[in-house]
């Protein structure tokens, strides 16, 4: 090879003839200089002279910063002092080889630090980059000193021990501190700024190099000679008995930066590191770890990151970081790697939840999908049964058959779930089926669902009215017919039902529920209303006049008594009641009735009379003392105690039902119900009230729970209003309140 693009000069030195040559001669210095448009630097040139006779040796060197504009190679050759050049001229060549770059070639440096942040990791290579820096100067002269890079701090028990790298700094002419010189120690961050709390503390150094505490207020090194020191032993007092332990945590928490560089053209990629971050034994990273250049341009870097497998398998990653040398060199770049893991579960094996719709099915064919949730892999079968004849669900043939059949051993799947189609065939009746879910060993069961449960079969349920009287006996006819909200007649089966519809379905989205009624009763005997209405013809008729079962109600005031002469003439012994606006807001489980007792709105055919009026009966919910109107899903009520000369009148209540909203959540037993009877004073001159008592006996009832938001009540009662003074007359008015009270008892 040769010089490139580059030059270099010669040089000449007279001696004296026939003597060595010795100390006085100088060095000859030559010089590289770079042509027009070209930089140069020492590191791109080689001496290949090899031995050289009057040559020592050849040193080459920047004269000022590699490749700045300025900079020239100087070529240092030392010459032999020993060597004697006799009586003749001597010519020395030296080889010196290499090239000057273009000034848009000149390499450029990319260049920074890598912070590791492990939590139940560990990195590879271990990071044994730079925590900070320490500095020991003498107190006589501060100019002396030496300072290292910190890599590590390890609490000692009353001292520390810093591991130390690169050392800078000078203590020289004495090589080494003196024994018991006083010193100033000062730590410094990753950024070079002193730390506020730990600035030129004093010590005595201490000569001694063993692993130990060098004293209160001491420090000391592992090695005198200052170039090779690498562990750095330090009190945690010094001499103003200072404690300095917390500034030494805060450096050995400090996350440690490992340095990367590369130097080249622009755009060329340089490899810069590989670093593999590894989980805890018995870990994984639930959360990928990441490498992100968080100062630089993220473009002058290529990071590929590479794991080892993924879910609980993931328990390393590799990064593998490329530069590209940008235009410019760029020195002050930071990449984070952090890395997290957590603890590898520990496989279970359950059937945990499952999925059905539940709600009465209908008599037709119906199909619902069972979903059962639980760990993958984990196994149960199910088992449904028909009540009455015990016959099992043949999963195969989708019907129910006496041989006992089920599912057969299902597998959760992994996607943590088994889906199952059920097929409910046509019925011609009510049934129920049982479905129970059972784990297959080794499976666990952690089911908090209600398990086995249970689905209904309900067909069409009817609505009918009807009247009665047991003061009566039987009517010569009674005729009921039903006409629809648009006013034609409806005529379900057989003549007897008003409307019918399927269980457990709303029928208040269109006015199909909606409809008239007429019950038209002729009897032997002429029909007279009790009481005040006496002489009346036609009467509104209320809630006291009648008893429901199901979810049957009919809207207040709607509903009328009118008698009239029948079809022979006979003078009011034809009574017509008639309805409109019959609402029902839910077919229930099972048939609806209104029925109308003659007996509490009209006198008896023959003998005494029912001459007490108690219509407008209140129900309300009382608790706390604040009242609130409740309006029962239905009830059946039996007066009994009306005619005159009667001191007491007796109120007998069956199935009153509450829900919809208005049982608070938490009643889940009788004994959370309380019934009371209250008499509600009038301005009427003919009320019953005053000097009564009010009793209430024969209080029994059922909740339902089964929707836990909303339960259901159904009550039992007798109210017993006695003491009446004078007794009863024809005429008088007693109006019953009914009061709810809701607590929580605990049972």
């Amino acid at each position: 090879m040769a010089l490139t693009n580059c030059t270099i000069n010669s040089t000449s030195v007279e001696v004296t003839p026939s003597q060595v040559l010795g100390s006085g001669v100088a060095n000859q210095v030559l010089t590289i200089t770079p042509n027009t448009g070209y930089r140069v630097a020492a590191d791109d040139f080689a001496n290949n002279t090899g031995s050289l006779i009057g040559v020592t040796s050849i040193t080459l060197a920047n004269s000022g910063t590699a490749y700045a504009e300025n900079n020239t190679v100087t070529v240092t050759v030392d010459l032999d002092d020993s060597f004697n050049p006799g009586t003749n001229n001597h010519t020395l060549t030296i080889d010196i080889d290499g090239a000057a770059v273009l000034e848009k070639d000149i390499p450029k440096t990319l260049s920074g630090v890598l912070n590791v942040t492990a939590t139940n990791a560990t990195s590879s290579p271990s990071v044994s980059g730079v925590k900070g820096k320490i500095r020991v100067a003498r107190v006589s002269d501060t100019s002396k000193f030496k300072e290292y890079e910190v890599t590590n701090v390890v609490d000692g028990t009353g001292y520390w021990k810093l591991t130390v790298q690169n050392h800078s700094g000078s203590v020289a002419p004495l090589g080494t501190f003196p024994q018991g010189d006083d010193v100033v120690v000062s730590l410094f961050d990753l950024s070079n700024n002193v730390y506020t709390g730990f600035n030129a503390k004093t010590y005595d150094f201490e000569q001694n190099t063993q692993d130990s505490d060098p004293g209160s207020g001491k420090v000391k090194f592992n090695q005198t000679a200052l170039q090779n020191v690498t562990v750095v032993y330090i009190d945690e007092v010094d001499k103003t008995a200072d404690n300095l332990d917390a500034q030494f945590t805060i450096l050995s928490n400090s996350t440690p930066q490992s340095a990367y560089s590369a130097t080249d053209t622009s755009g060329t990629t340089k490899d810069l590191f590989t670093r593999t971050v590894t989980a805890s034994n018995g870990n994984y990273f639930k959360i990928a770890p990441t490498c992100v250049v968080t100062t630089g341009d993220v473009d002058n870097y290529v990071i590929t990151a590479t794991p080892n497998g993924s879910g609980t398998s993931h328990t390393a990653t590799t990064f593998d970081v490329d530069g590209i040398i940008p235009l410019i060199t760029d020195t002050a770049d930071v990449i984070d790697i952090t890395a997290s893991s957590e603890t590898i579960p520990v496989a279970t094996n359950r059937i945990n939840s499952y999925s059905m719709n539940t709600s009465d099915a209908p008599y037709a064919l119906t199909k619902r999908s069972l979903v059962v949730y639980g760990d993958v892999g984990a196994t149960f079968e199910v088992n449904i049964t028909r009540t009455g004849d015990s016959h099992t669900y043949d999963f195969t043939a989708g019907d129910f058959t006496s041989p006992n059949t089920n599912s057969g051993t299902k597998t959760i799947a992994s996607n943590g779930q088994h889906s199952q189609l059920i097929t409910l065939p046509t019925v011609v009746a009510d049934v129920t089926y049982t479905v129970t879910i059972t784990e297959k060993p080794p499976t666990a069961d952690n089911i908090s669902q209600t398990n086995p449960f249970t689905i209904n079969r309900r067909g069409f349920k009817t609505v009918t009215v009807n009247a009665t009287s047991s003061n009566r006996g039987n009517f010569q006819s009674k005729v009921i017919t039903y006409t629809n909200y648009a006013g034609a007649t409806i005529n379900h089966a057989g003549g007897a039902n008003a409307i019918n519809g399927q269980s457990g379905t709303e029928n208040n989205t269109n006015n199909s529920a909606e409809f008239n009624f007429n019950i038209v009763i002729d009897d032997d005997q002429a029909f007279q209303f009790s009481g005040s209405n006496a002489l009346s013809n036609s009467i509104t008729l209320t809630t006291s006049h009648f008893s429901t079962s199901g979810n049957a109600d009919i809207s207040s005031g709607t509903t009328t008594a009118t008698r009239a002469a029948d079809g022979s003439g006979n003078s009011n012994q034809l009574l017509t009641i008639a309805g409109s606006d019959w609402y029902n807001w839910e077919h229930g489980t099972s048939n609806s009735v209104i029925t109308f007792n003659i007996d509490q709105f009209c006198d008896p055919g023959s003998g005494g009379s029912n001459v007490l009026n108690t219509g407008s009966l209140v129900f309300k919910d009382i608790t706390g003392g604040v009242e609130t109107l409740l309006y029962p899903q239905g009830y059946i009520l039996n007066i009994t105690g009306r005619t005159s000369g009667s001191t007491s009148v007796v109120f007998q209540f069956s199935d009153v039902t509450l829900d919809g909203g208005e049982v608070p959540s938490f009643v889940d037993n009788q004994g959370d119900v309380t019934v009371t009877g209250e008499v509600r004073s009038t301005s009427d001159a003919k009320f019953k009230a005053n000097g009564v008592t009010v009793t209430t006996s024969g209080y029994t009832a059922t909740v339902d729970t089964s929707n836990s938001s909303e339960p259901a009540v159904t009550a039992d009662f007798t109210i017993t209003v006695a003491n009446f003074t004078p007794a009863i007359t024809s005429g008088d008015d007693l109006f019953l309140d009914v009061g709810f009270t809701f607590t929580n008892v605990l049972q």
